[in-house]
């Protein structure tokens, strides 16, 4: 899958994850919102409800109250005296009966015999049955609630004892039919209503022509106090309030109901609109991400195809990118950064090789063999600063047997001095052959050397003739430093300058020229300055005098350990320090000239090459 797919996958995913965040939040507020408004519907209900039949039962609590106070008639019930209760009820009786809305007497005896009524149909107790003046004898209080009479209406009741000098001498109560109440609940709340029993059939209603569909709605809906029903293509809001018989019990329920069809399908539509315009606008989000991520990624077909060609090696190919400042503009600039670093790596590589053929050349153009006598050992290293170097040594045999020794140091580095090292090494051979004498050779060669030297590069030689079979040595120094003499006592020095100038910094110099005798056990170590001048962390000299000690420790050893144990030497105490300078050791110990020499030759050895441009290579070969 592209990146682009997959970018536009996990917006729309992010986009349809946070619009279903969004519709669940919305739902859940939506839910509060009818949860609280459900409670508060309901609890208005209750409390108008409430509000009706409290105020109806405190107006017949003070009419209870009223006949509680007045004796005569408390004494006639008593008594049970009828036509002196009647009479004694006087003005109460006569406000009773003048109002159409006013509440029923009833009056009982505490066995429960009807004693008196305001209504006249009525021929016992209807709402004072035993279980109720029970309780109001017992509890000696006034008991509310709805009761119902033989004849049929559900009534607001209220029931009193009455009591005299010798306690409860009966019972009272007042009912005020449920019409007004009810018609009252439901004005004020703007729903209709309905009572019922425990089986859900009516008993009283507000309109009960609305009964058979509310009933069906009714039967539908969840035993909860809010309810929303479908009922014959309707829709009906329902508040149940559970209502309270005299004795406490809630025998009855109050359904107060709303018909909201018209309310429900336009709530309904809104929420279908408003999912539809939340769809719409994920819709178009989606499709202008999808243009939007197309256009941006475009460009990457441009920076692909560089990286494939990249990959193929073609490290020419030119891309042209929009110039831009974000993650795109970025990546197509270090794109480039990338292919300008490839091309400079492959250039460096190229050098890289280069450099190292010139090092195995230079390698070559170096004595890997040594010749093997009993009068003498040599051994000879060379750490060259960077892969190849400036300092060579060389040794060979003269035409009449003496041994040519040569090591030498170019004024520079790298190639220039690797090419400068290998002119001068070769006029040097080629005319010690014919002017074997040290001063005259080196005359000769800074002749050559300086007639065609445009680079204005130098060289310094130390050139030596060596006669095996008398330990003689007579040389001549061209600018290069005295080499050290070991003798066998152990102590060191070094050799008697000559005084000479570098080779090719001009013609017609005139070299001088000195001369010595080895004894048998002594140990002449020829070098370049890069020995010398080695420095370390802080900066310290190895100098001459590291050189001595290096050269003093080292005691009768070989002579291959010797020029690798002071090579080591000056790496120890260089340490870290970047060395700037080619490294180049040659040692010869004399043993004497009483015993022939052999015509063999010794294998040379080299040591594993140090990795790194700039670190150099040591390369060593030794005589047994």
């Amino acid at each position: 899958m592209k990146l682009r797919a997959r970018v536009t996958l996990i917006a729309c995913g992010c986009f349809a994850t946070l619009a279903l965040m969004m519709a669940i939040d919305g739902g859940l507020q939506r839910r509060a919102i009818t949860k609280r408004y459900e409670e508060t519907l309901v609890t208005g209900h209750r409390n108008a409800w409430a509000g009706i039949t409290d105020a109806e039962h405190h107006r017949l609590a003070a009419l209870v109250a009223e006949l509680g106070r007045n004796d005569a008639a408390v004494g006639a019930l008593a008594r049970r005296d009828r036509a002196g209760f009647a009479a004694a009820l006087g003005e109460l009786r006569q406000r009773l009966q003048a109002d159409p809305t006013a509440p029923v007497l009833e009056a009982a005896t505490p066995d429960g015999t009807l004693f008196f009524s305001t209504d006249q149909d009525a021929a016992d107790p209807t709402v004072l049955s035993p279980e109720v003046i029970a309780a109001a004898t017992a509890k000696l209080a006034l008991l509310s609630g709805l009761a119902r009479p033989r004849r049929g209406h559900l009534a607001l009741t209220v029931v009193a004892p009455l009591l005299s000098r010798d306690g409860v001498c009966g019972v009272v109560a007042l009912s005020i039919d449920l019409v007004r109440p009810l018609a009252i609940f439901a004005a004020s709340v703007g729903y209709e209503a309905f009572i019922v029993d425990g089986a859900a059939r009516l008993e009283h209603a507000t309109q009960p022509a609305l009964w058979p569909i509310v009933a069906k709605a009714v039967a539908a809906a969840r035993d909860e106090p809010f309810s929303v029903v479908r009922a014959a293509d309707r829709v009906f809001s329902l508040v149940r309030l559970p209502v309270n018989d005299l004795l406490a019990r809630p025998s009855m329920t109050l359904l107060a109901s709303r018909d909201i069809t018209a309310a429900y399908w336009r709530e309904r539509l809104l929420g279908g609109l408003s999912q539809s315009l939340i769809a719409l606008a994920l819709a178009f989000a989606v499709g202008v991400l999808y243009w939007y991520m197309r256009r941006s990624f475009r460009p990457l077909n441009a920076i692909i195809g560089a990286l494939n060609a990249l990959a193929r090696g073609d490290t020419g190919i030119v891309a042209r990118y929009p110039a831009r400042d974000d993650e795109i503009g970025r990546l197509a600039g270090t794109v480039e950064a990338f292919r300008q670093g490839q091309q400079a790596r492959g250039q460096l590589l190229a050098f890289r090789q280069e450099l190292d053929m010139a090092a195995r050349i230079q390698r070559s153009i170096l004595p890997s063999t040594f010749p093997v006598a009993a009068e003498f050992s040599l051994a000879a290293c060379l750490q060259t600063a960077r892969e190849v170097g400036g300092d060579f040594y060389d040794f060979f045999t003269l035409p009449d047997g003496r041994l040519a020794l040569i090591v030498a140091d170019v004024s520079d580095k790298g190639l220039a001095a690797a090419l400068f090292m290998a002119v001068a090494r070769t006029a040097l051979r080629s005319i010690a052959m014919i002017v074997p004498e040290p001063a005259a050779c080196l005359a000769r060669a800074n002749d050559l050397l300086s007639a065609e030297n445009d680079a204005a590069m130098f060289v310094t030689v130390f050139y030596g003739v060596f006669d095996p079979a008398s330990g003689r040595l007579r040389y001549a120094n061209g600018g290069h430093n005295p080499p050290a003499l070991l003798d066998v006592s152990g102590q060191t020095r070094f050799l008697e300058g000559t005084d000479g100038m570098a080779l090719g910094v001009m013609s017609e110099i005139a070299y001088a020229e000195r001369d010595i005798t080895l004894t048998p056990g002594d140990c002449l170590l020829l070098y370049t300055d890069g020995a010398t001048d080695a420095i370390d962390e802080r900066a310290r000299v190895f100098a001459t005098d590291g050189l001595r000690e290096a050269l003093e420790s080292a005691g009768e050893v070989a002579v291959d350990e010797l020029v690798r144990g002071i090579a080591a030497r000056v790496q120890q105490f260089a340490g870290n320090a970047p060395q700037f300078d080619d490294i180049t050791l040659m040692a010869l110990r004399y043993r004497g000239g009483d015993a022939p020499r052999a015509a063999a030759a010794a294998p040379a050895f080299t040591l594993a090459p140090q990795s790194g441009v700039g670190e150099g290579t040591l390369s060593a070969v030794a005589c047994r």
